[in-house]
């Protein structure tokens, strides 16, 4: 399971003057022994989510880095750090999450983002939707809010995923 503060599936006002978001994910796992791989990207509605060709393409780190085994259901937050500059204000963001033991190989196969080496399962991945919207200036009220959800194009969630925490 992913959860986060802000919570998953949420709508995070990002101030355009700051210079980067930095969103703490915390991960629980029932199996306790598992070396887990996290993997993140924001899609836009001006620019759709291509595959990625090479590594370098990726909005994670590849080889991703380990959430190691605690013998907890707890393990240790992975933090997604989003340069300010990779965020247009007046736009609207997806960032898509996904955390698991068995993803494809990122390095041999960088086009597929939440595919794991186990396909037809999918409790062998956890995933997390949250929407971002870069504006300058103070935090909007809630009705504006509201306004800037119905106005994202980026707001629908990716067809087979879903804006709530998955158990893994």
């Amino acid at each position: 399971m992913l959860s986060s503060t802000p919570k998953v599936g949420t709508l995070i006002w990002f101030n355009t003057m700051n210079r980067e978001l930095k969103l703490t994910i915390q991960v629980r796992d029932e199996d306790t022994t598992e070396v887990l791989k996290p993997r993140w990207r924001l899609v836009t509605a001006n620019m759709p989510q291509r595959p990625a060709e090479s590594p370098r393409d990726l909005d994670y780190a590849c080889p991703e880095p380990e959430i190691g085994p605690t013998g907890r259901v707890d393990r240790e937050d992975f933090t997604i750090d989003i340069p300010g500059s990779r965020l247009v204000r007046g736009q609207c963001y997806r960032l898509e999450v996904a955390v698991s033991s068995s993803f494809k190989s990122c390095e041999r196969n960088p086009e597929l983002f939440d595919i794991t080496t186990n396909e037809d399962n999918e409790e062998d991945i956890g995933r997390a939707t949250y929407w971002i919207w870069a504006l300058a200036g103070s935090t909007p009220d809630s009705s504006v809010f509201q306004s800037l959800v119905a106005s994202c194009d980026a707001y629908q969630p990716p067809t087979g995923t879903t804006t709530s925490a998955v158990e893994k």
